[in-house]
């Protein structure tokens, strides 16, 4: 038997003698024995605990193989129970240094050594350093294929983490084809919190490539698959936020309120989770034209995460109900008010793409109703450089590739306004070119709604896809038409019979 394996051999045999002789205090061996117990038994942050109290008394001797354990599973735990992910990257740092430093001859025959790996990914993830966490997620899957081979939890867990890793980078389409792996593993081998997050992660990832019918189908799935209660609420969440994408209000509202009942339970005073399934509420009563209702919950939600100063004061979700407050504004007419709750958005010190996405894309139709067209071009020029990796605009008509967008709900909502903007520019400086660049900005859009729609294999993706980009080929009959009169071209008169048609 391998050395490191027989070491933990030893461990767990030593769990079962401590048992027996009823160790009435709390022993180095007896703490890391309760430190997994307790993480068999998913009570994360008392294992994260145990562990952390365990770990002296092994440094103090240089065994560095218990060392290695102890800061990997309590990264793990940590990652699992906290709502900052501070303790656990302190923990795995701690844990590759010994790997690297120690172990180095031996970590590749480790068992738990994918895990620390994985959790390196999610440390760099957190420094926004995207190529080092991609590294370690591949590092993560090459390591756990070769030690616990294909058919095992770390190699379904280095899957789904390499998946979810593409799809924060937009790369939706390879994230799909690495969490459908992971599902298959775990699926082969009934592992029912496996199955659970790599179904929620594919729904992810399909509702972000624009498919909501079949994202909704594996949502549901992701439900049945939970065992736990915060699961559970993930699950439910996503659902609801799934149904209101659709215009299915009722559906929408009534699993958004199971998902805030089962965080509330878990977590009395508010938390990142909570404050999600909140804005998603506040989203669902607004679309459904219960404004009051909206509004009243969303300061109420403001309210209670400024009480608690400063735990949001870098919070993502934050930033979003400021964004919303400032939409609010902008929609009653009052566009100087909505400018002031973008700028409250743009100080809310959060790393979130999608939030910083939000705030650029209502500070450019808030500039917009102010008349200032310049500085409403370049907000979306902002939003392009959130949302895509590398891009540097030279102007505020430049496009990005759209395929490094392929969260198609960007592309239905940037592009079109940037289109806006520009022909309003031509107006303002009698510049033809602008124009010509606006149609070029909306055929980019048409592309891309093209593509998607071929892609997808439910009707009524299809038909949604179709319904939400109406605005965008009425907007396109319109510029073709606009051309056709001033330059008599026929063949805008032609194209803008092609997109009624």
């Amino acid at each position: 038997m391998n050395l490191w394996k027989l070491n933990l051999w030893v461990l767990l045999v030593a769990c079962s003698v401590i048992h027996v002789a009823h160790a009435q205090e709390d022993t180095p061996e007896l703490l890391v024995c309760e430190g997994d117990e307790l993480r068999s038994a998913n009570a994360y942050i008392p294992a994260y605990e145990a562990y952390e109290q365990a770990y002296p008394y092994f440094a103090a001797q240089n065994d560095y193989y218990r060392m290695a354990y102890l800061k990997t599973w309590a990264s793990e735990m940590s990652y699992y129970g906290h709502e900052s992910y501070t303790p656990g990257n302190i923990a795995v740092q701690e844990a590759y240094r010994i790997f690297e430093t120690y172990l180095e001859a031996e970590k590749d025959t480790i068992s738990f050594y994918p895990i620390a790996l994985m959790n390196m990914s999610i440390y760099h993830g957190e420094m926004k350093d995207y190529e080092k966490k991609l590294d370690f997620c591949h590092r993560a899957r090459d390591t756990a294929l070769l030690i616990n081979g294909y058919k095992s939890l770390n190699a379904s867990m280095a899957y789904n983490n390499l998946g979810f890793a593409y799809g924060a980078r937009g790369n939706w389409k390879k994230a799909l084809s690495y969490l459908d792996t992971s599902l298959t593993i775990a699926t082969e081998l009934n592992m029912q919190d496996e199955i659970f997050s790599a179904k929620n992660n594919i729904a992810h990832s399909y509702a972000e490539l624009g498919d909501l019918q079949r994202a909704i189908h594996i949502q549901e799935g992701a439900v049945e698959a939970a065992q736990e209660d915060r699961d559970l609420a993930r699950a439910l969440n996503n659902l609801g936020a799934l149904y209101v994408e659709v215009n299915e209000w009722k559906d929408g509202i009534r699993n958004l309120k199971k998902a805030l009942e089962i965080r509330r339970r878990l977590n009395g005073s508010l938390t990142n989770n909570i404050f999600s399934t909140q804005l998603n509420l506040i989203w669902a009563y607004s679309e459904s034209g219960k404004i009051r209702r909206s509004e009243a919950l969303l300061d109420e939600v403001i309210a209670e995460a400024n009480a608690l100063k400063p735990a949001f004061d870098r919070s993502g979700y934050l930033q979003i109900a400021y964004n919303y407050k400032a939409r609010n504004f902008l929609e009653a007419g009052r566009a100087a008010e909505a400018l002031s709750w973008v700028a409250k958005a743009e100080k809310v010190g959060s790393g979130s793409v999608e939030s910083w996405a939000g705030t650029k894309l209502v500070k450019s139709k808030v500039l917009q109703a102010l008349q200032r067209t310049e500085d409403a071009l370049w907000a979306v020029q902002e939003a392009y450089q959130v949302l895509v990796p590398g891009y540097k605009p030279g102007s505020y008509t430049d496009v990005p590739n759209w395929r490094a967008m392929e969260a198609i709900a960007y592309t239905l909502t940037l592009f079109p306004i940037q289109a806006a903007l520009l022909e309003r520019q031509a107006k303002e400086t009698a510049d033809f070119e602008l124009q010509q660049a606006a149609l070029r900005t909306l055929q980019a859009a048409d592309s891309a709604v093209t593509a998607s729609r071929l892609s997808y294999q439910s009707q009524k993706s299809k038909e949604l896809m179709s319904a939400n980009s109406k605005n965008l080929y009425n907007a396109l009959i319109g510029m073709h038409y606009r051309l056709y009169q001033k330059t008599g071209d026929k063949l805008h008169i032609n194209q803008a019979f092609l997109y009624m048609e």
